[in-house]
């Protein structure tokens, strides 16, 4: 596999994978600059995908990154050069088991949306078995201190009271991205108050607003008018 640098990151030289990968390294650009992170910064990023933000992760103290799709982690490797860490194959799920059946949607845009959820709205979708890391095992091994989350779904699975109960003291910043239109407008203000009486405050709501529709709806303050695909939320500890 041949890499190209953009904005500073390495992406996939392959028509395959090129424009989701720059909207992936320009995502990273938007959403984690707010991370402040140090050289005492303990990372954890779940969902690695090509390593958009690993290579943002040069001067911290330690890092992980956790993606399930062997292209993803390659490219993410060559991103983690020069990084203290490294980026594994693995999935996260709340369960014990050694591997876990991971969704691969097969599109223009190169397994995006891939989760282990099930994404029974999408066509072509092919069930894969990778390995499984329990979430919160993992969350109690290190003392993380910035956490990523972009795990395509998945973390409707796991994002609960244990969750948090799992979450080391050291955690001072938690970048979550939330998916699907019903998942965003039913669970985020049931996930907020965990994370709020956590001690986190929300500091970033982004919306990625869709399909425009007749009725104007709020969350976290911010008025929206159309179907809600995802929402990324950026907590920050008092």
């Amino acid at each position: 596999m041949n890499f190209k640098l953009y904005k500073g990151a390495y992406i996939r030289d392959d028509e395959r994978y090129t424009r989701t990968d720059r909207s992936m390294v320009r995502d990273c650009l938007k959403h984690y600059t707010e991370f402040s992170l140090d050289e005492n910064s303990v990372v954890l990023d779940l969902g690695a995908n090509c390593g958009g933000f690993t290579h943002m992760c040069k001067n911290v103290k330690f890092y992980e990154g956790i993606d399930p799709l062997e292209d993803n982690v390659l490219c993410a490797l060559e991103n983690a050069k020069g990084v203290n860490g490294t980026v594994k194959l693995a999935a996260v799920s709340e369960n014990d088991n050694d591997t876990i059946s991971f969704y691969i949607r097969r599109t223009s845009s190169r397994y995006a949306c891939s989760s282990t959820t099930k994404p029974f709205a999408f066509k072509n979708t092919e069930e894969v078995i990778v390995p499984n890391v329990n979430i919160f095992k993992l969350l109690e091994r290190e003392d993380w201190t910035h956490i990523k989350i972009d795990v395509e779904g998945a973390e409707r699975d796991f994002l609960n009271e244990k969750f948090i109960e799992s979450l080391p003291d050291s955690a001072k910043e938690i970048s979550l991205e939330l998916h699907s239109n019903k998942y965003c407008c039913q669970y985020p203000e049931k996930q907020h108050k965990l994370f709020e009486a956590a001690g986190f405050e929300l500091v970033n709501a982004y919306l990625n607003v869709g399909f425009a529709g007749d009725e104007t709806k709020t969350i976290f303050g911010q008025e929206y008018n159309g179907s809600l695909f995802g929402l990324d939320l950026f907590y920050r500890k008092k």
